[in-house]
């Protein structure tokens, strides 16, 4: 298929791929959320 085409040039140039955001952007977006609503102290 096109994405394992895809995949394989990621992992080539040493870019491991994702079907999602990358678990540490995941973690990010979910600190910043947390932060902004109040329920994670700032």
């Amino acid at each position: 298929s096109r994405m394992a085409g895809i995949r394989a040039q990621l992992k080539s140039i040493g870019l491991e791929p994702y079907d999602c955001l990358s678990p540490g952007l995941m973690d990010y977006i979910a600190t910043w959320t947390a932060k902004k609503s109040g329920a994670l102290a700032a």
